[in-house]
């Protein structure tokens, strides 16, 4: 006895992207997570004097999907260098999800090279949950 496909082929082809869009969908809800944590971090424990306020609140991040920019948060500062070039660098990603994170002001490396945790612990936070959320 034969099988026989009884299910029309567009209504297959709909429920694989409905699926698909579910699984990106969720797969950007948790690099969102991701995200607000490693900026949660890289703000309460910059391990740097902050006197100016500029070095955390140029702390932000960026989601892309395909090279397109799907979310962006923080980059509370002036200077907008942080989220161009962490938008730029995201947008280079064609056919991946991406989460930069990056600290927007000009000198961040500089503090950094010093021996502060400018993002250092926002890095080791983002791994944690990664593995955590996303079973790597």
């Amino acid at each position: 006895m034969p099988i026989e496909v009884t299910t029309p082929s567009g209504e297959i082809q709909q429920y694989i992207e409905e699926q698909l869009a579910l699984k990106v969908e969720r797969l950007i809800n948790s690099l969102s997570y991701i995200g607000e944590g490693a900026l949660r971090i890289a703000r309460e424990q910059g391990s740097y004097t902050d006197r100016t306020g500029n070095l955390r609140n140029s702390t932000g991040y960026v989601i892309a999907v395909d090279g397109q920019i799907i979310a962006r948060a923080g980059f509370r500062s002036k200077d907008e260098d942080g989220a161009a070039f962490a938008e730029e660098l995201a947008r280079t990603t064609e056919g991946k999800a991406v989460l930069v994170v990056c600290a927007g002001m000009n000198y961040a490396t500089y503090v950094s090279r010093r021996g502060y945790d400018v993002l250092d612990s926002a890095e080791i936070e983002a791994k944690v949950l990664a593995e955590k959320l996303l079973k790597l």
